[in-house]
């Protein structure tokens, strides 16, 4: 069973202030993480509750990615990342406009029907209490950082 990443968008890749901006650097640390563990991605991000109603699949999702929200033009065009993004994880319920849905619950859910024994969660919603030692979690107006990258290596190899 591979490694899993269950991987947020928004606070951990990206900064917001009225726009999304894609931080390279931000990028390049995520690179880092799946080349030093081989991971695979989950996408749990709040993104995914539109790609669902639309199309609901991976390639509609790499397409929003890649092309829709400008990775290219930001130079972002990572098909490391790419390549590793495998699932999005299931919508147990969509409430708009009153607020999102349980991402633990969502993520336990996944875990649980797939059989995942080995992941991290890397989201600037903090679920330590719900993830014990496989929480990462970026403060939303900065992102991942060298630190939490290098966190998310070792919890993934096992060494923490």
């Amino acid at each position: 069973m591979p490694k899993i990443i269950f991987l947020d968008i928004d606070g951990v890749l990206n900064i917001q202030d009225g726009k999304v901006h894609f931080i390279s650097e931000k990028i390049k640390m995520l690179e880092k993480i799946i080349i030093e563990t081989n991971a695979k991605i989950v996408i749990t991000s709040s993104w995914r509750y539109h790609w669902e109603e639309i199309n609901g699949t991976i390639e509609y999702i790499i397409f929003n990615l890649t092309v829709k929200n400008n990775w290219k033009k930001s130079g972002l065009n990572s098909q490391i990342i790419i390549d590793k993004i495998v699932d999005f994880t299931p919508i147990v319920a969509w409430n708009p406009p009153k607020g999102w849905t349980n991402r633990p619950q969502e993520i336990k859910k996944y875990i649980e029907d797939n059989n995942i024994d080995e992941f991290i969660v890397i989201d600037d919603w903090n679920m330590e209490k719900e993830f014990p030692n496989r929480m990462i979690n970026p403060q939303t107006k900065i992102g991942l950082t060298n630190k939490l990258m290098l966190s998310a290596i070792k919890k993934l190899k096992g060494v923490i």
